[in-house]
């Protein structure tokens, strides 16, 4: 969208270095606003969740939640959850608090087109995602409260 004053809003989110060199980390609507007020930027750690080799696809969830939870669409009909579970230890070793992913949900299901999960550009279509596994979400909160 072009402003009146000639800048351009493209809702990316980025930095110029001290060299002038813009750099990009990503959109404005890949940012979770947790509880706590912390703001994160979820896509760095969409792509190392997606390293994992039973995960295809996977979109964050968490916010005005305490945390982020993961609903992982499957690479394979026998999703290896443990393997999957320390693969997200491993990342939340490393993490920032606000950054850590403690709640998982597996898909019944790989995102496709077909089942509305994807777009025709294969990318997740976050707030279907969320909706059609909001139980799954709600539950991993709920547990969470409860301990």
């Amino acid at each position: 969208m072009f402003l009146p004053d000639g800048r351009v809003r493209t809702h990316d989110i980025g930095y110029f270095d001290d060299d002038g060199y813009l750099y990009i980390l990503g959109r404005a609507d890949d940012i979770i606003t947790l509880s706590s007020g912390r703001n994160v930027l979820v896509r760095p750690l969409e792509e190392r969740l997606r390293e994992h080799p039973d995960v295809h696809e996977c979109v964050l969830y968490g916010t005005g939640r305490p945390f982020l939870t993961a609903i992982v669409s499957p690479a394979t009909p026998a999703v290896n959850e443990t393997g999957l579970k320390r693969h997200l230890d491993e990342m939340n070793r490393t993490a920032l608090p606000e950054q850590q992913i403690r709640g998982l949900v597996v898909a019944t299901e790989p995102f496709s087109i077909e089942n509305e999960l994807l777009t025709s550009q294969f990318k997740p279509k976050r707030r279907e995602i969320h909706r059609r596994y909001a139980q799954q979400i709600d539950s991993r909160y709920q547990r969470d409260h409860a301990g």
